[in-house]
């Protein structure tokens, strides 16, 4: 029997099997023509952390800052700049850094002067303050091993330098020696 069901508007890119699709970053309730990852009141932006913290991200999304410089949520930057935080913030220990649509609408930019021993000079910085207002479209992994199995179906995990991946790892692709940028 052949179901009268309408698809939703992003059936092209979709995967789920429903008459109304709803996209987390602009709020469009009236069937979205788009996925988060493709909204186009997003901009691609970047979350650097230390590795041992992705699966924990994917599992259950980034955590607030309580407190940080110009306020409390999620902070972004440019693919460099991010990766140069989770290098300070990583430790030696290996770095993620997550490549998320945000919603510049729920965000304050500002210009952070350099951070001694992390940047040279300063930098663009976004604060996230409604923190439903992203989607993490892929992971760089540089250096640092993973034990444990990840699970990123509809994601790109990036693998770099001397990283190590030792459980199973389900994701939309792996690509490696790339960057995210």
């Amino acid at each position: 029997m052949e179901s009268s069901r309408k698809h939703c508007k992003a059936q092209k890119t979709c995967p789920k099997n429903h008459s109304k699709h709803h996209c987390k970053l602009c709020d469009d309730d009236d069937d979205a023509n788009h996925l988060a990852r493709d909204c186009p009141k997003g901009i691609t932006l970047f979350h650097g952390t230390k590795i041992s913290k992705v699966n924990s991200i994917l599992k259950n999304g980034l955590k607030p800052s309580a407190k940080g410089r110009i306020g409390s949520g999620i902070y972004f930057a440019e693919a460099q700049i991010a990766e140069q935080v989770s290098r300070h913030r990583g430790q030696g220990t290996g770095v993620a850094i997550f490549q998320c649509r945000v919603n510049i609408q729920y965000c304050t930019k500002s210009t952070h002067p350099p951070w001694q021993g992390v940047t040279s000079s300063s930098f663009e910085e976004w604060l996230l303050t409604d923190t439903n207002k992203y989607r993490i479209m892929g992971v760089a992994l540089i250096d640092g091993a993973i034990e444990d199995n990840i699970y990123f179906p509809r994601g790109e995990i990036f693998v770099s330098g001397n990283c190590q991946l030792k459980g199973q790892v389900k994701a939309g692709r792996i690509s490696s020696n790339k960057s995210l940028n």
